[in-house]
């Protein structure tokens, strides 16, 4: 792979190199792959997608030995309580890579350094020599390389690259059985329990904090928010026989009752919760080399910007986007609702609502209910997964007996136009349902374009 000096590169070239590089990756897309099946058989598949990307890793000089790794995993909290760390260590002066998932507009949001997203023409000459690397491997003859393996990969070796001084690492849906379970992190985080993915990690809190669990390695501190008894006991027994030390930090029913807030106050507890996550994470990082002072780790949260939660685009009307895409998340931004998008008088309080089709609408729906006025109905863009029609949740609507306006707009941006066509002044729209629609919303204030030329969340328009 070519040395990455920074050379003169226009917008289009950019722009060329990174659409290239996208559809490489894509391609490694199976859409019709098996979520669900026999557990045992897929709890193999994935110990061989694992020892896949060592073979890989290994070949590439073990790049995730190179720098300290933070590893996060949890059902809610932990784009949060990842940035959140970074941002802090960020500040104390270190130089930290961030990988986070999934990414709302640009791929190349999953790969950044100290808030820079990697450059378009590096992001391309990468996907080309780990595609290629993979290629030439006996473990990838046959059977491609996968789009999770190459990613993980390609993160690994690009913070390698950079000569990092440490990493914060996000899993993607479970943790035992994670792509990126295969670091050797030097502290571990699980910020939460709760019902999503259940096609893949089970249909019980023991079993997805078993599978949260697994990322808990001998010897390596474990901080957790967790509430449920039955999950924090099992990770519990987690640590315990792997002699790793277990922290625990107030989560967010205990924070409102350390703080005397009402439920009103639920979805800034676990705000609170993730950001106490984070510092308790960093307080746990002396022993490895990394300091931060209660200062820095003030300024490090004030700092942190996170795209798609809880960003407010607009006022008159205002536009609140907010990522919630399971139950939990969906309850704790809906119990705050009328905070976080108040009306005027006589105002009315717009969702803007699209999901995908293995989420569970009709929880999500009836968290909204006490907080809505009107629907628009709509579904999420994004390759390789489906989306659940919009018909169907208007189904799911009538039969809650929902009073109340619902339309039907196929397209994300449409459906954003149709909210502002009845909203006035004095009315708040709020997306939310899917992180991949808030993508797709937010290309309205901020163009994928301009992310990946200007290299951030919040390009110069």
């Amino acid at each position: 792979m070519a040395e990455d000096e920074s050379l003169p590169y226009n917008a289009d070239r950019l722009l060329a190199d990174y659409s290239s590089a996208l559809e490489r990756t894509n391609r490694l897309i199976d859409p019709h792959h098996a979520r669900a099946g026999d557990r045992e058989d897929m709890q193999t598949r994935a110990r061989r997608r694992q020892g896949r990307v060592r073979a890989l890793l290994a070949s590439l000089g073990n790049p995730q030995d190179a720098y300290p790794i933070v590893h996060i995993a949890g059902t809610s909290g932990k784009g949060s309580t990842a940035t959140a760390i970074a941002s802090i260590l960020t500040t104390a002066g270190y130089r930290t890579g961030l990988h986070t998932s999934p990414y709302l507009q640009a791929a190349t949001e999953k790969i950044q350094i100290d808030n820079v997203l990697i450059d378009a023409r590096q992001f391309s000459e990468l996907v080309d020599f780990i595609l290629d690397t993979a290629s030439g491997l006996p473990e990838f003859q046959g059977i491609s390389i996968t789009y999770g393996e190459a990613w993980v990969a390609m993160i690994l070796y690009w913070f390698a690259r950079q000569r990092l001084d440490i990493a914060v690492l996000e899993t993607g849906a479970g943790g035992r059985f994670d792509l990126t379970n295969v670091v050797n992190p030097a502290a571990t985080v699980i910020t939460s329990i709760g019902f999503d993915h259940e096609e893949t990690l089970g249909s019980t809190i023991a079993d997805i904090a078993w599978h949260k669990a697994g990322i808990i390695k001998p010897g390596v501190p474990v901080i957790t928010a967790v509430e449920d008894p039955e999950a924090l006991a099992l990770i519990a027994g987690e640590a315990e026989a792997q002699r790793a030390p277990l922290i625990r930090v107030p989560g967010p029913a205990e924070t409102m009752v350390d703080s005397g807030s009402t439920d009103n106050s639920k979805r800034i507890a676990f705000h609170e919760s993730n950001m106490a996550l984070a510092a308790a994470t960093v307080a746990e990082l002396p022993a490895c080399g990394f300091h931060a002072t209660e200062r820095e780790i003030q300024t490090g949260i004030e700092r942190m910007r996170i795209p798609g939660r809880i960003e407010r685009m607009r006022n008159e009307p205002l536009v609140l986007l907010d990522g919630a895409h399971n139950p939990q998340k969906m309850q704790a931004l809906a119990v705050n609702l009328e905070v976080l998008a108040p009306v005027g008088a006589g105002g009315r309080r717009t969702v803007v609502f699209g999901a995908l089709d293995s989420k569970n609408h009709i929880e999500m729906l009836v968290a909204l209910i006490p907080v809505v006025d009107r629907f628009v109905l709509t579904t999420p863009l994004v390759f390789g997964k489906r989306g659940f029609s919009p018909e169907g949740l208007a189904d799911q609507i009538r039969a809650l007996n929902i009073q109340g306006d619902a339309n039907v707009v196929a397209e994300p941006l449409d459906a954003l136009a149709n909210a502002f066509e009845m909203s006035g002044p004095e009315d708040a729209v709020v997306v939310t349902g899917s992180m991949y629609l808030v993508g797709n919303i937010r290309e309205y204030w901020y163009a994928t374009r301009d992310i990946v030329v200007q290299r951030t969340p919040w390009p110069v328009q």
